[in-house]
């Protein structure tokens, strides 16, 4: 009891030191019914006097097994119990792919936000779960931003509505030993288990391995990079921003970039500020390949050349300028 104590007064603080919350704030918890979800709304409805919240409970049952009902009886349960609203999605379809059915949840939790005046959405992301991203992403070729793409807050739905995850600094071994001592029930997702989902094979298969043989305290070494990555990653999109607004000029109604200045910086942020230009445009994410194409033709370029990228886009470059021009018609 002790050390789930000492917990709740360790995230408090990090609440206080990092602004993730504020008092008097109407906030959406989204529980699964397992063991980080339940800690994160045990930890939150203690705390809930004291910071004058308005506290809310949304749950997702995916379908993807027999015991996910059971897990959504559960969570409303303890809404009732806790006397919190609550609100319960159902997967209209059998989600496959993990990031298909993770839109569906994110995408439902800004309506509820939007519906009934929550500014704060809550998910119980781990230290862990920071890790298995971090590798799961690295596995993909992402760059610095797929790094640390879970940080402790940040904006969605036209900037009115904020994602909060305060666990970050935890890690899933350290609530593992809270609840030997609480006894707190939990369910189950048996899909957790399966080792054809890719994240659970880093889970269960890669971590388990690196922390036997290379440093058990892996969760918190990986969470610190990661932090650092974060910091060293905004720098870097603040600097390649405020260049490319020098270099970005309108001509004729279009926006276009400099060449010849381009030529003259760093590779490093000659990809960003490429990237941003295209991105700033276009609906479409242009992976690494576009952008180190553009890269490099822009730096060896002697006459005109156009490159045609995702979703019928056409870059013109010539000696003097980068120019994205309107998507093509097929």
């Amino acid at each position: 009891m002790n050390n789930f104590i000492h917990l709740i007064d360790r995230i408090d603080h990090i609440l206080i030191e990092r602004k993730l919350l504020l008092s008097k704030q109407k906030i959406l918890i989204a529980v699964s019914g397992g063991q980080d979800s339940i800690f994160l709304l045990n930890l939150l409805f203690q705390l809930r006097f004291h910071w004058e919240w308005e506290i809310g409970i949304v749950n997702c049952d995916h379908m993807w097994n027999h015991l996910s009902k059971a897990a959504s009886l559960y969570v409303s349960q303890l809404a009732c119990q806790m006397n919190l609203n609550y609100y319960q999605c159902i997967s209209p379809s059998f989600y496959r792919k993990e990031e298909t059915a993770r839109r569906w949840r994110y995408k439902l939790f800004q309506r509820i936000a939007c519906l009934h005046d929550y500014k704060i959405i809550i998910t119980a992301h781990t230290a862990s779960d920071r890790v298995e991203t971090l590798f799961y992403n690295l596995f993909k070729g992402s760059g610095l931003h797929g790094l640390h793409s879970l940080t402790w807050k940040r904006k969605i739905h036209k900037n009115t509505i904020h994602l909060v995850r305060p666990l970050l600094s935890t890690t899933r071994g350290e609530l593992s030993q809270i609840f030997q001592q609480i006894k707190i029930p939990l369910c189950l997702d048996s899909t957790n288990l399966n080792l054809r989902i890719y994240r659970n094979r880093i889970r269960y298969q890669l971590l388990p391995y690196l922390r036997l043989f290379f440093n058990p305290n892996l969760d918190r070494s990986i969470a610190q990079f990661a932090e650092i990555l974060h910091s060293e990653s905004l720098f870097l999109e603040i600097l390649t921003k405020i260049l490319r607004n020098k270099i970005e000029i309108t001509e004729k109604n279009q926006r276009i970039l400099d060449v010849q200045f381009i030529r003259v910086i760093p590779f490093a942020i000659q990809r960003r500020i490429i990237k941003q230009f295209l991105e700033n445009q276009s609906i479409y994410s242009f992976h690494f390949f576009h952008i180190e194409k553009v890269r490099i033709i822009s730096n060896i370029l002697i006459y005109k050349s156009d490159i045609y990228l995702p979703g019928g886009n056409r870059l013109k470059i010539s000696q003097k300028y980068i120019l994205l021009c309107s998507q093509i018609s097929f």
